[in-house]
């Protein structure tokens, strides 16, 4: 279980320390991406991007198709691999209600189950900004701007999975925005509303 967290690199971009950002990259890619290996910092930094975001991307989805609440999104609470942990406040959301939170601090709803994955996705951003330390700026913006895209195609992905509907030709933005459409009644219990989703 890795526990190389966003807020790792933040930290070493914060004391402006180059060397320390390329070893922990490269330890991270040696140990968990071995596919990633590059001499080429400035291509290993994008690629390591591309990969952190779609496997956080992924995670958020698996989240909001179970309805899970994590809690706490900040960048110290989201790994590398985009695996769940650190969540302590957590919680089943009931219903399709996209202000439900975890926790009870949470009383502006940063972290409510409707913004779980404007969260991940500006944790992400909070790495890319960090790697501008080894990289140039142009090409992190280049593979974050992947983000939307590859989660409406996840979430789409994940609701098929779910209801065993295969070999469906679909629109993953529109089935995105179904959801959200459903998301506004607080009262659509989370089954029902999925079931009705995927006719």
């Amino acid at each position: 279980h890795s526990h190389i967290r966003i807020g790792t690199f933040q930290r070493l971009a914060y004391h402006n320390d180059t060397q320390s950002m390329e070893h922990l990259l490269r330890y991270s890619v040696e140990t968990y991406f071995p596919h990633l290996r590059e001499n080429d910092v400035s291509a290993l930094v994008v690629s390591f991007l591309r990969e952190v975001q779609q496997r956080v991307a992924l995670m958020g989805t698996q989240w909001m198709v179970a309805g899970f609440v994590h809690g706490v999104l900040n960048t110290d609470n989201i790994n590398i691999t985009g695996e769940s942990f650190d969540y302590g406040p957590w919680r089943f959301a009931p219903n399709f209600d996209p202000k439900f939170t975890a926790a009870y601090f949470d009383e502006t709803g940063l972290y409510a189950f409707g913004r779980q994955p404007e969260a991940i996705h500006w944790d992400v951003m909070q790495l890319a900004d960090s790697l501008r330390l080894i990289a140039e700026s142009d090409p992190l913006i280049a593979a974050l701007e992947t983000f939307p895209t590859h989660y409406q195609r996840e979430i789409a992905d994940a609701l098929q999975t779910e209801h065993r509907v295969k070999n469906v030709e679909r629109d993953h933005h529109a089935v995105v925005c179904r959801i959200r459409r459903g998301r506004r009644n607080p009262g659509t219990h989370r089954t029902g509303f999925v079931d009705a989703l995927m006719q």
